[in-house]
């Protein structure tokens, strides 16, 4: 679960004369922590940070890329309380379908929406991210937009009129987390690096104040241009702090909240607090999930099901989540979502080890063993460097599959890096084994779709889209998956025989969806804790403190 902080921001200035200004504007402003009296500050614990905070790309996702966006980031729909997509009214007037042929969604922009550099929330920024979301490699659910084929505007650009080549139920989904076109169209590193440092504009009920990533201190001001009601709260620090140190915070009022990764480990150290703060946990919109790439080797699957029979599952669950991990056995819905079960069989590749069928697959491949290690190639695993769980489940795999005598070495890219070249042929066997965050999303069918769905060419040319991270492309199923989207079948109609097919061919095995523990000091009032609704942080605007 997919993917974390308040409000809405704005949209982006299409078709206005406003000349671009400087990434950043002004120096940011230096601070430091609030004394525990200092009732207008919130300090929050996070337990890492990331390379960069672009919410939109699978290698950035995190705990604190979420916190950034929901705080700074305009969005059509927000997540209600039971998880169904609500119109945030702070940056739209309307949004709702005007034709169904073409299949045409008319957006209504506030008039007073704006980013805190004057520029007014725009179709700009609607153009900037469907561009973005159609070319880029590496980013979250991009299916929907790729069934754009054209954004009109109107009234200066407060009217976006989004046409679709096919109906499209889903469309609520979109355009979450709006962009800054009018800045990062021009910005020097564009899409892969203006938001590795931050956001350069704000168009939410808090901005960026500073970030010192030496320090693991990030401060966030109320928004003085925030043309809504303002945040009870002037100051949110966000500080990178060791589940001790985090504990230790929140026990002498040095921290008010703090969210770490779940495991057993960090669930007894919350749970030393006592009535000094309640524990809840928080499932993100991402499951843990190891894709066996049909790359190299790994193209032929009766090797990707012996490599899958040869690893322990319960292992690489225990060895990434612990103990509190919600176990994921479906390939598309993640345990928190509504409609979830289980989709996995019983002789499922990797459900369970299963060396006999390790040897007889290799065997009918091709392959010998000798001295109890087989002839196959070596088998690449791959995770992004200094990504947890995915580091400490990548390492696991390579125990696991050097235990049945196939050769594996461990490979840690940076997440950039990795992400932007799952695509590159010359680079595609170097992942072969993909440990990562499968991101779930508000509209399940075109998370399915972007992950197992065969990608296409771009609209009137031979320009395909990026592959999907898995390059997982079944043309068998792809017309059923094209009718889940379009909603000509019901999701929950599909997935049996759908993920039966993934399941049968050893594409993915799927873990554990990845669990925050949200931890809340008393003294600190209206702290949203509903999963569906990305808790905590879109009720940031709404915190109080008191001293206790």
């Amino acid at each position: 679960m997919a993917c974390v902080l308040f409000a809405v921001l704005g949209l982006l200035a299409a078709c206005t004369n406003y000349p671009p200004p400087p990434l950043v504007s002004a120096p940011p402003k230096q601070h430091s922590a609030a004394e525990p009296t200092d009732l207008d500050q919130v300090v929050f614990g996070v337990d890492r940070f990331g390379k960069g905070f672009n919410p939109h790309r699978i290698a950035d996702q995190s705990t604190l890329t979420t916190a950034l966006a929901t705080g700074m980031l305009p969005s059509v729909f927000r997540p209600a309380a039971d998880g169904s997509p609500q119109l945030d009214r702070t940056v739209m007037e309307s949004a709702e379908v005007t034709s169904a042929d073409p299949f045409t969604v008319s957006y209504t922009i506030r008039t007073d929406a704006a980013w805190s550099d004057g520029v007014p929330v725009r179709a700009e920024d609607f153009l900037y991210l469907r561009d973005q979301m159609i070319s880029q490699p590496g980013v979250v659910n991009p299916e929907g937009y790729r069934l754009i084929t054209d954004i009109g505007t109107e009234d200066g650009g407060r009217v976006v009129r989004v046409r679709f080549a096919k109906p499209y139920p889903g469309w609520r989904s979109l355009f979450d987390n709006l962009l800054p076109g009018h800045i990062l169209k021009d910005a020097p590193g564009g899409w892969d690096s203006a938001l590795s440092d931050g956001y350069p504009a704000s168009a939410g009920p808090y901005m960026l104040g500073s970030l010192d990533r030496g320090r693991g201190e990030i401060m966030l001001d109320r928004n003085d241009r925030y043309w809504a009601r303002p945040s009870g709260i002037g100051h949110i620090m966000i500080r990178r702090s060791g589940i001790d140190d985090a504990v230790s915070a929140l026990r002498t009022d040095d921290s008010q909240l703090a969210a770490v990764s779940s495991d057993s480990g960090t669930a007894k150290a919350l749970a030393g607090l006592g009535s000094t703060a309640r524990t809840v946990a928080l499932p993100r919109d991402a499951v843990a999930q190891i894709d066996l790439r049909p790359v190299g080797p790994l193209a032929d699957e009766r090797v990707r099901t012996a490599v899958a029979a040869a690893l322990d599952r319960t292992k690489l669950i225990k060895a990434g989540g612990g103990d509190r991990s919600a176990r994921a056995d479906a390939l598309t819905l993640a345990p928190s979502q509504p409609g979830y079960r289980s989709t996995m069989p019983g002789d499922a590749p990797g459900a369970r080890p299963a060396y006999a069928t390790v040897r007889s697959k290799l065997s009918s491949a091709g392959y010998r063993e000798g001295s109890g290690t087989w002839s196959l190639p070596t088998i690449t695993v791959v995770a992004a460097a200094g990504t947890e769980p995915y580091l400490s489940i990548a390492k696991e795999a390579v125990s696991e599959l050097e235990k049945a005598g196939i050769p594996a070495k461990l490979s840690t890219p940076g997440a950039e890096q990795l992400y932007g070249s799952l695509q590159a042929a010359d680079e595609k066997d170097q992942a072969q084994l993909l440990v990562a965050p499968r991101t779930t999303g508000s509209d399940p069918a075109s998370a399915l779709a972007g992950w197992y769905g065969c990608p296409g060419n771009q609209p009137g040319t031979n320009t395909p889209y990026p592959d999907n991270p898995g390059q997982v492309c079944l043309r068998d199923l792809q017309p059923r998956i094209d009718k889940v989207v379009r909603g000509d079948e019901l999701l929950a109609d599909a997935l049996p025989g759908i993920e039966k097919g993934i399941w049968q061919r050893a594409l993915a095995i799927p873990l554990f969806q990845v669990t925050d523990l949200l931890a809340i000091r008393s003294g600190i009032e209206n702290v949203g804790t509903d999963p569906a609704a990305v808790a905590p942080f879109p009720s940031a605007p709404d915190w109080k403190r008191s001293r206790r």
